[in-house]
């Protein structure tokens, strides 16, 4: 409905952490959730799953075909959201499902940007040395930046560490403006 507000991917996320976590489903539930963004987030399937002229029958009949081995529960999941023509919130509803799982299991995900690629050795030692620091787990995600010249930047949860040549410049500069 266009007017209508779409409902809150943390409150599926939960729904369904308690769910896979009670029976006991939660990888599959994490891998069910990864399909179904997949195919959420093809244009022409999205546009179908949200279509209110197709019957919500077909709708579901659709990834029942494209994904045969989904966990029965999940083909709730897929009515509920087409009914709602919520499609769209899937991949939020996977960030907030893997943020439980990574909570549970003591896991912190943390992003690094860094100027050039990392060696596999590197990004080891820099999640052990996190890791160390931090207390927790840590699986890193590392993107490349070509216009950092050297550092880098963390990013974890949402607080940003900005360790790069760039932005220790900006705050030397704001110390310099502020002594004057």
């Amino acid at each position: 409905m266009p007017g209508r507000p779409l409902p809150s991917p943390k409150r599926y996320a939960l729904a369904l952490w308690q769910i896979a976590r009670d029976q006991g489903t939660v990888d599959k539930w994490l891998h069910d959730l990864q399909n179904l963004v997949a195919l959420a987030g093809a244009p022409p399937t999205a546009a179908v799953l949200d279509a209110p002229g197709i019957p919500l029958r077909e709708r579901v009949a659709l990834v029942r075909e494209a994904l045969p081995h989904l966990n029965p529960m999940a083909y709730n999941l897929v009515a509920l959201l087409a009914q709602r023509r919520a499609f769209r919130i899937l991949p939020r509803v996977l960030q907030e499902f893997q943020r439980l799982v990574d909570a549970a299991q003591g896991v912190l995900r943390v992003q690094v940007t860094v100027g050039a690629p990392l060696a596999d050795r590197e990004e080891e030692e820099m999640a052990e040395r996190l890791s160390r620091a931090l207390g927790r787990r840590v699986v890193l995600s590392v993107h490349t930046d070509p216009s950092l010249l050297g550092g880098l930047v963390l990013r974890i949860g949402d607080r940003v560490v900005d360790g790069s040549v760039r932005g220790l410049l900006a705050a030397l500069r704001k110390t310099l403006v502020g002594v004057g």
